[in-house]
């Protein structure tokens, strides 16, 4: 990611798209480095250093978005979701293809779509293979981290709670009322009520109020 953002911002504003590119880049180093030196460290002292290591892009993506009223783990799944992003599209670029050489096709004036590839294609198949493991893993790690920081309506497939603290909760059912609203025809006190069950089974009435029926 790097190297592309380098290549980027060579050709003038390209930079900006290569600036955050090199910056997640080298961030990511430094989140895996620190994550080995601290496993390594473990290992010689005992220690209960954490593995996963937030460098200073990522807290700056999570000092963001609570700025902005959010919780950090909001900022964490943006700074997550642009890297995997970026990673996918570096990937997916064009490039000049390669000559019997092993160097890029030069061109004059302007390249045409048949001297480009993608940049996947020029990639042996060790690092390919390396690079792909390494966006499943983080598609993968994402992807649990939307379960837990959203709550999804299954049946309109909108998101309806956002949980600032989405590790503490065990089990949603005990937050939340298992209601249904009641419509009665007669001369009832209660026209209309709600037949609520709470977590423990029991049930009871409310009104459009909150109010318990009793």
């Amino acid at each position: 990611m790097i190297q592309n953002g380098v290549a980027l911002c060579s050709a003038g504003w390209s930079c900006l798209i290569g600036a955050p590119m090199i910056a997640h880049g080298v961030n990511g180093i430094y989140e895996g480095g620190s994550g080995i030196v601290n496993g390594v460290m473990n290992e010689i002292d005992g220690g209960n250093r954490s593995m996963e290591v937030d460098g200073p892009l990522r807290s700056w993506y999570k000092d963001a978005a609570e700025s902005l009223g959010f919780d950090s783990s909001i900022g964490d799944i943006a700074y997550d979701s642009l890297d995997l992003s970026m990673s996918v599209g570096a990937k997916l670029k064009l490039v000049p293809k390669l000559n019997k050489f092993g160097n890029p096709i030069f061109k004059l004036f302007k390249y045409g779509r048949r001297d480009l590839e993608n940049a996947y294609k020029q990639m042996s198949k060790k690092l390919l293979t390396l690079e792909i493991g390494s966006d499943l893993l983080s598609f993968y790690q994402l992807r649990e981290k939307l379960k837990k920081a959203f709550i999804l309506n299954k049946d309109t497939k909108q998101v309806s709670m956002v949980v600032k603290e989405p590790e503490t909760i065990i089990n949603t059912g005990q937050i939340v009322e298992n209601c249904s609203l009641i419509i009665t025809i007669g001369n009832d006190d209660a026209p209309d009520y709600y037949s609520c069950e709470s977590s423990d089974g029991s049930a009871y009435r409310k009104d459009r109020d909150g109010n318990i029926i009793k």
